[in-house]
């Protein structure tokens, strides 16, 4: 069960969290069975593979950053790479921002 609440998380996570609608959508998994998943019934075979696919084709397109920032090491200067990287560290800290009000609000509810 672990892994399945695990895979869950991540799927939300990657996919900004999408609404039941979104994930029928996306998955072909009824929503109100993703619903009974989401809280705890035991997942399918089927929806897990559908599930860790999407998971990793969102991954892989995070891959082509890696290969991105890579080049950009290699061939731009200094200055250049100290804008992106202050760039990176302002998004990543709003980021951390909204999911920790994400969570209390979650928590407080």
């Amino acid at each position: 069960m672990q892994i399945q609440k695990e895979t869950i998380q991540e799927f939300l996570k990657l996919y900004d969290k999408p609404t039941l609608n979104q994930i029928f959508k996306m998955t072909g998994i009824q929503k109100t069975r993703f619903f009974r998943i989401s809280n705890g019934m035991e997942m399918r075979l089927a929806e897990y593979v559908i599930l860790k696919n999407l998971i990793d084709q969102k991954k892989v397109k995070h891959g082509k950053l890696r290969n991105l920032v890579e080049l950009c090491l290699h061939e731009m200067n200094p200055l250049e790479l100290e804008k992106i990287e202050q760039h990176l560290e302002k998004s990543l800290r709003s980021s951390l921002l909204k999911n920790e009000r994400v969570t209390s609000e979650v928590l407080s509810a």
